[in-house]
């Protein structure tokens, strides 16, 4: 039998696409984060040095690449084990992964800027750079340097807050970033003349106006997670690289291609190409950032739902953004195509010049392979909280330098820099062949509903016999939901007196946030119910999207001056074999053990 009880009230539709599109803008800003300045910096480059120095921010492109790439591995192996101890209510060990990934970043950040700072000119001509174009890039890469670390910290830290609904704080960062680089590039520039130097320099004070924004609100105390040396989880890091190695992976091999493009380009692509890759590569972070936001955003919280092995709400997750987001990329590619001739006069002006044209060739035929791309994206997040490494890694080399990479070298030759073009629409289709074939190969048939396609077993999940998932929205239901409460825990067989404590917690707690909770706003409020029952276990789940309470609130709860205030919750501490409460994801979660 189904015990889900909606009352009028999906689940999936309300709750997940909620969630989803408020923590979506904040992951798609992210995804742009550490290509922003570089888009500034393009502006700056071709319009107020020379074509030359455009030529020189497009280059420094597979540094950008090893940058997040090693900000991808500490980043997505963080997120899905915060997200998952979050979902078990283990605090220490949330505090202890966020540490340890904070002291890591900065610990390869300061590395990457001494290395950088003492080989800038050798670096240059490794990127492919020769002569002038040389000597700018290597002024480009002293100047960035100093931002290293402030850029690769801003970048965990804006992922954790938003794990906090602290979305807030990161659009304000984003924002002075991007108003105090482009007056530090108008400064250096155009007023003092420092060229390809003070393009760099722009940046790295930039990133470090970015990152006291944000490490503000941690000095303020009201964040849930703190850094602490002696909670530093140094036996968690070979987990982290090896649950975030596959977004490394993708960078890398990333890094690796666009070095592989350059060559080509500069080989067989003719006048113009290089340029029109480099203004490409400067907005491409823009295109692409509503598909890895998707997917990272899918990872957040497909990652507390596995760990809580909600079935329900894990297929709801894929299905907004696999089906809601397609649609949205989609739209977005053909505005792209719309828009290509604008975007293009971004940076070149003059029609007649070769670059031109094939910025704007580029553009459009970019376009069709982003809805690929989102798949893609999404999947393998999906994949990497399930833990199917292998296929992960799989789909990363592939789409990250493999297929691209053939289809590159089989079509530049003979076409130019147009058949390079088409060979990024061609990766799209190969990845969504591999994807295809390996969800024939877990569920031993062609995929024939959305659960095969995203490779689900039937086996995943509490079974619905051992479960109970309710939603209320006023007294009157949560009166109603504890007694099916009992009724269920009875007919598992627990004793009476257990069963009775059970609708009694779910009653006393549920109707607190009702009556508490639901009237501190004009918001329309729900609370979602989880009851599990295993191995002689019985959980509650209860959780809200009412104000967060905070420290002081949740003390003055438990411990008040006035001993008359609060008994019903502190009877069902008593109660209770544990009690804890946690804010994430936009949701106040309490869970009870019985």
């Amino acid at each position: 039998m189904d015990r889900t009880i909606r009352l009028g009230y999906s689940h999936g539709s309300g709750v997940i696409s909620g969630i989803f599109y408020r923590l979506l803008p904040v992951q798609i800003l992210l995804m742009v984060l550490s290509s922003i300045n570089t888009i500034i910096d393009g502006l700056f480059a071709s319009n107020c040095i020379s074509l030359v120095a455009m030529d020189a921010t497009g280059l420094f492109a597979p540094v950008n690449g090893v940058i997040s790439a090693i900000g991808a591995v500490m980043l997505g192996g963080s997120q899905i084990l915060c997200g998952n101890f979050m979902g078990k209510n283990q605090e220490e060990a949330t505090n202890g992964v966020f540490s340890l990934d904070m002291v890591v970043i900065t610990v390869l950040g300061a590395i990457l800027t001494l290395t950088c700072l003492f080989f800038s000119s050798p670096l240059a001509l490794l990127l492919g750079a020769k002569g002038a174009v040389a000597d700018e890039l290597a002024l480009y890469i002293w100047g960035i340097s100093f931002g290293f670390v402030p850029m690769m910290i801003s970048t965990q830290l804006s992922a954790f807050l938003q794990m906090e609904n602290e979305q807030k704080r990161t659009y304000i960062g984003i924002a002075a970033m991007m108003v105090s680089n482009t007056l530090f590039d108008w400064l250096f520039i155009v007023r003092m003349d420092l060229g390809m130097l003070g393009l760099g320099l722009a940046s790295s004070l930039s990133n470090l106006v970015f990152v006291f924004v944000l490490l503000s609100r941690y000095f303020s105390g009201k964040t849930s997670m703190h850094f602490s040396l002696k909670l530093i989880a140094w036996k968690q890091l070979g987990k982290v690289i090896y649950i975030g190695l596959p977004g490394a992976i993708t960078t890398f091999c990333l890094s690796v291609k666009w070095t592989l493009y350059n060559y080509l380009l500069t080989n067989y692509g003719g006048d113009g190409a290089l340029g029109a890759y480099a203004a490409f590569g400067s907005l491409g972070a823009f295109f692409f950032a509503i598909t890895a936001g998707i997917g990272t955003t899918t990872r957040l919280l497909a990652s507390v739902y596995v760990s809580e092995r909600d079935r329900t709400s894990l297929i709801e997750t894929m299905k907004v953004a696999l089906i809601q987001g397609g649609l949205m990329v989609t739209a977005f590619s053909v505005l792209i195509i719309l828009c290509a001739v604008p975007l293009t006069r971004i940076y070149y002006r003059d029609a007649a010049l070769p670059v031109y044209g094939l910025t704007i060739a580029l553009l459009r035929i970019n376009a069709i392979s982003i809805p690929l791309s989102e798949i893609s994206y999404v999947i393998q997040s999906y994949y990497q909280c399930r833990g199917r490494m292998k296929i992960v890694n799989a789909i990363a080399i592939a789409d990250g330098l493999v297929a691209s990479g053939l289809m590159a070298l089989v079509l530049t030759p003979p076409f130019g820099a147009v058949g390079l073009w088409w060979s990024i629409v061609a990766n799209g289709v190969i990845c969504l062949g591999i994807v295809i074939v390996y969800s024939m190969i877990v569920m031993k048939r062609f995929p024939r509903s959305f659960t095969d396609f995203i490779g689900l077993e039937e086996e995943f999940g509490v079974p619905e016999s051992d479960r109970l998932d309710m939603v209320a929205f006023g007294m009157d239901e949560v009166m109603n939901l504890s007694e099916t409460v009992i009724t269920f825990c009875t007919q598992k067989g627990l004793d009476p007196k257990r069963a009775y404590y059970a609708g009694l917690c779910l009653e006393e707690m549920s109707g607190n946030i009702v009556l508490h909770g639901f009237n501190k706003d004009n918001k329309k409020h729900a609370v979602d119910m989880r009851v599990v029952y295993e191995e002689d276990q019985l959980t509650i789940r209860l959780s809200d999207n009412c104000r967060a309470f905070n420290p002081k609130e949740r003390a003055e709860i438990f411990n008040p001056d006035d001993i008359t205030k609060n008994i019903g919750v502190r009877m069902v501490a008593r109660i209770a074999k544990s009690m804890q409460y946690q804010h994430m994801l936009g949701l106040n979660v309490l869970t009870m053990v019985i």
